[in-house]
């Protein structure tokens, strides 16, 4: 009996360790960003440490992953006129990850950005960009809605 409870403790304590984000779609994502925006990573680092070791994962809130981005384009903003022309990015604390992971995998790439608010924060953890290959579905959509609120308003 004391080793089926140890056992059972032992799987309940290391469920938490994993994170998990809801699946979001393209439409909720598009609707709930106030900027969304076509850029290239030019820089991954973190907040607030110093990285001895890249390939540590990192877990707390000041070990924040952040991107820095070029804006390409702006698809929608809500403040067009108030945009630098490159912006820093936190990552979700949540991500458990490492600076040298990041960068291996979007380093110089071109994505799509689903941001919000002033601080241009992530729309949804781990969801908040898409490959430049969803370009054309976003502005499906953007136009779908466009034309939408045409026909309710009568334009």
């Amino acid at each position: 009996m004391p080793l089926k409870i140890f056992l059972l403790y032992l799987i309940c304590s290391t469920a938490g360790y994993a994170t998990s984000f809801r699946q979001v779609t393209l439409a909720n994502l598009i609707d709930n960003s106030d900027h969304i925006i076509v850029a290239k990573i030019i820089k991954i680092d973190t907040r607030n440490i110093e990285v001895i070791n890249p390939y540590t994962r990192l877990k707390q809130k000041k070990d924040q992953i952040r991107l820095h981005i070029k804006i390409i384009e702006i698809i929608q903003s809500t403040q067009s006129n108030n945009i630098n022309d490159i912006l820093v990015v936190g990552l979700s604390v949540y991500r458990n990850t490492s600076v040298e992971v990041m960068k291996e995998l979007h380093l110089g790439s071109t994505r799509i950005f689903f941001l919000k608010g002033h601080k241009f924060q992530y729309t949804f953890p781990a969801y908040f960009m898409k490959s430049i290959a969803e370009k054309e579905n976003v502005m499906i959509y953007l136009n779908e809605r466009m034309f939408s609120a045409c026909i309710i308003l009568g334009c």
